[in-house]
């Protein structure tokens, strides 16, 4: 049977229906190492998550590094934007220049790419950086779907147990379709919701 893994955009371990943790080591290492804004820095790293079928830490690659994103896409992307909701096929060069991926990975969480371009470009601060929130559907074993929805963490009550903040929803998000092919993920599809 397959599980649906949900991430508040905090890497490390998640209880996974009670049993199993979600965890990114390898990418942790890489991105101590010193990577983490592209140029092939986590090559090795998604290459040794297909070896061990370990779809978390190749997600964290994949979203690290554009390097990456290109070698695991296909050629041809099912994308529809939020502006244009019908999935059309584009070649991966057209993707790459339309689309931003829309998660990326600093620190310990996932944000917005654009919002992660600004703070490592010095332009904003941490409270520039817009998280992200996403479930990984791996109840097929030839697919993982990526639902991600942008948001914001706002403060609690001081009364409630926890982290002291709660996610709040402020985009519609999307879908990611990767697929197995030769032993690793690709990604075929981006629906922008």
């Amino acid at each position: 049977m397959g599980r649906v893994i949900r991430k508040a955009g905090v890497l490390g371990a998640l209880m996974v229906a009670g049993l199993a943790a979600w965890t990114v080591p390898l990418a942790v290492q890489a991105q101590e190492k010193g990577g983490g804004d592209g140029a092939g820095a986590f090559l090795e790293d998604a290459a040794a998550a297909c070896r061990h079928g370990d779809f978390s830490t190749f997600l964290f690659s994949f979203s690290a590094d554009d390097v990456v994103q290109q070698r695991y896409s296909a050629a041809v992307i099912s994308f529809a934007s939020i502006d244009d909701r019908t999935p059309r096929p584009v070649r991966l060069e057209r993707y790459l220049d339309l689309a931003s991926f829309p998660l990326r990975p600093m620190d310990t969480q996932f944000y917005t790419r654009p919002s992660v371009d600004t703070m490592r470009g010095h332009f904003g601060t941490h409270k520039d950086l817009v998280p992200v929130d996403f479930t990984v559907d791996e109840s097929v074993p030839s697919r993982r779907t990526v639902n991600w929805v942008w948001g914001r963490f706002v403060d609690t009550p001081e009364e409630d147990e926890g982290m002291g903040y709660a996610f709040e929803k402020i985009s519609a998000g999307g879908t990611l379709i990767f697929r197995a092919k030769d032993g690793c993920w690709q990604l075929e599809g981006d629906i922008r919701h």
